[in-house]
């Protein structure tokens, strides 16, 4: 690892060994210097433990770590997490992300989860992910998603994609319990047998947007979606679910394609919020006549 990890000369990971040794704590900066494709590694045939990212900042640098394959949990007091990244209980800094891409991760477990945190605000910036997860929990303890993190921490994603393949055994997890997306792209297939859950997003949804599927095959259960919706939109299609509060506040106009929406399932009606046709989603024109800020000719 070169480098001497302040913000001008930040230590530059060059091979894997180099990442599971990313230790630095607050006040150190560290670059990936190279993809690093997992199935070149001891890890090829699973995950083996967290990798501890403690420091202050961790660019990407618009490199790719890939082909992560982790069933194996970490068992935490009566709790058992599957997450490969994350820091442990005793670092208390904050950290802040950019120019990462995760491709290519299959995590399954009771609370998987790409990163798990424990202490204050974290940022993603600028950063791709293509997850699969598998959960077999049955309740909301730790909710899995990208972040794994308890109630009062706060990871913000800026200018971030998400693809996102979903099995849920028996609960309606949250994407990002503990933090807000602003300017982000989400594709999801979520296939889930949940009777009951949590929010997808559980705080705000801002400048966003969600597509993919989303299929439940209780059609007894009737979620909330987002937590609030600013200038967003959902083009998803869905289909097994009761009637949906797609977000509980709407502060700022967002719509959502109803043509996507089977027959078996309904979303309650919100003041700022547009049911629309396919063909109005994609009106520009029409979309501003609503005071739904948007460029472009379609």
């Amino acid at each position: 690892m070169t480098g001497t990890g302040t913000q001008a000369d930040p230590y530059i990971i060059q091979n894997f060994d180099d990442l599971l040794n990313v230790s630095g704590g607050s006040g150190t900066y560290y670059k990936l210097g190279v993809d690093i494709d997992v199935n070149d590694t001891p890890y090829a045939n699973g995950w083996k433990s967290q990798v501890n990212l403690e420091c202050s900042s961790f660019d990407g640098d618009g490199h790719t770590i890939r082909n992560i394959v982790m069933s194996q949990p970490i068992t935490d007091g009566d709790y058992k997490f599957t997450f490969p990244f994350g820091c442990s209980a005793n670092f208390s800094g904050s950290t802040a992300y950019k120019n990462l891409n995760i491709e290519n991760a299959y995590i399954l477990g009771e609370n998987p989860g790409l990163f798990r945190f424990f202490c204050r605000t974290h940022t993603f910036t600028n950063c791709r992910f293509s997850v699969h997860f598998f959960s077999s929990h049955s309740d909301s303890v730790h909710s899995f998603g990208l972040i794994t993190a308890y109630s009062d921490i706060v990871a913000d994603f800026y200018d971030c994609s998400f693809f996102l393949e979903i099995d849920e055994d028996k609960y309606f997890h949250s994407l990002l319990p503990s933090g807000s997306a602003y300017d982000c792209q989400s594709k999801v297939n979520i296939r889930t047998n949940a009777s009951n859950g949590l929010k997808l997003f559980c705080k705000g949804f801002n400048g966003s947007s969600l597509l993919g599927s989303i299929t439940c095959s209780n059609t007894s259960y009737s979620p909330t979606f987002f937590n609030s919706m600013s200038n967003s939109y959902m083009a998803a299609n869905v289909s097994g679910f009761g009637t949906i509060t797609l977000a509980e506040s709407v502060p700022l106009t967002s719509f959502y394609d109803k043509e996507l929406i089977d027959s078996a399932s309904s979303i309650a009606t919100a003041t700022s919020l547009y049911p629309l046709t396919t063909a109005q989603c994609k009106d520009a024109v029409y979309l501003k006549s609503i005071g739904f800020a948007v460029e472009g000719s379609d």
